[in-house]
């Protein structure tokens, strides 16, 4: 994209906000927010108009059931 404008970058996690028009859009990054902090991560934006945007999701690793059950016999 073209990036955005800091207005916009404020208000991208608003559910329903969009600039594509009524009815085009809005739900995708307020349900991204929502997963990461639900499972102890986070989202930010980071945008220069004219340049681009990024969307950084961190969410925190977890161990997958087969590692937890195994123990260290080295």
């Amino acid at each position: 994209g073209i990036g955005m404008t800091p207005g916009n970058v404020a208000r991208a996690f608003e559910p329903f906000f969009t600039t594509k028009g009524k009815g085009l859009g809005g739900v995708g990054l307020p349900m991204v927010k929502h997963f990461a902090t639900e499972h102890g991560g986070s989202v930010e934006i980071e945008s220069v108009l004219g340049a681009g945007t990024t969307v950084i999701l961190r969410v925190p690793a977890a161990r997958s059931e087969l590692d937890a059950g195994q123990t260290d016999q080295g």
